[in-house]
């Protein structure tokens, strides 16, 4: 997750601004507010509202549709409305925000732009010493980076383009991890006929369930929830 702090005349008024920059739903955020502002007397001596806007990963994928038999084909292509075209002022403007945000944090990091074919956007793979900080508590300094990217890109470029980053080899890690996760779950619920509730993942975990349980015949998956606590259910499929 990110978080911003944003003012205006009123805690209105810099909730509606803070969403216009960010280009965001009023759902898509959790807003807190640090000082709900006053208007003075006669226009002197007002104090403007501040509030603090915290942006989750899991926005990208709040369009998803809820309904069972297309929900896991939306949660799996949920990430497929990006711009196909990365031309060189879109890849230049993607290294200097990456090297950028890798400075702010004052990592000792090397980052190398990978080439992946035309649909996969733009690969940066992150090595070095402090390589493991990048990655942050189960992923999230990873995913909230490549949200900053993405939406950067977006507000700069009017462009929508995938950005993947991989720290060592742990987004490769962490595929397995889950793959393994799911066959094992799967398992589980066809032997006990009874439904499996994961614990809640963000957008990217849930689609590589989802895909790695698609051809089986035994059982469907559903996400459920919303924000943070949307989690994907296994249930069993009966004859």
């Amino acid at each position: 997750m990110t978080t911003q702090k944003y003012t205006g005349k009123t805690v209105e008024e810099a909730t509606k601004s803070a969403l216009e920059k960010l280009d965001l739903k009023r759902e898509d955020v959790e807003i807190k507010v640090l000082n709900p502002g006053r208007g003075g007397v006669l226009g002197l001596g007002g104090e403007a509202a501040e509030i603090e806007v915290t942006i989750s990963s899991t926005v990208l994928d709040l369009q998803e549709k809820p309904t069972l038999r297309t929900e896991k084909k939306e949660e799996v292509n949920s990430f497929n409305n990006y711009d196909e075209e990365i031309d060189e002022e879109t890849e230049k403007l993607a290294v200097e925000v990456m090297d950028f945000l890798i400075s702010s944090l004052g990592v000792s990091v090397n980052t190398y732009l990978r080439e992946e074919n035309e649909n996969d956007g733009l690969y940066f793979e992150i090595e070095g010493e402090d390589a493991g900080l990048i990655i942050g508590r189960k992923g999230e300094t990873l995913r909230a980076m490549q949200f900053l990217i993405v939406l950067i890109l977006k507000r700069q470029l009017g462009k929508s383009i995938r950005i993947t980053l991989d720290v060592e080899g742990y987004r490769d890690r962490r595929i397995s991890s889950l793959e393994m996760l799911a066959e094992n779950s799967a398992s589980k619920v066809t032997k006990s006929g009874k439904p499996f509730r994961l614990n809640p993942m963000p957008a990217f975990e849930r689609r590589v369930i989802h895909v790695a349980l698609a051809e089986n015949i035994k059982v469907r998956t559903e996400s459920k929830g919303s924000g943070l606590k949307r989690q994907v259910v296994i249930f069993p499929v009966r004859d």
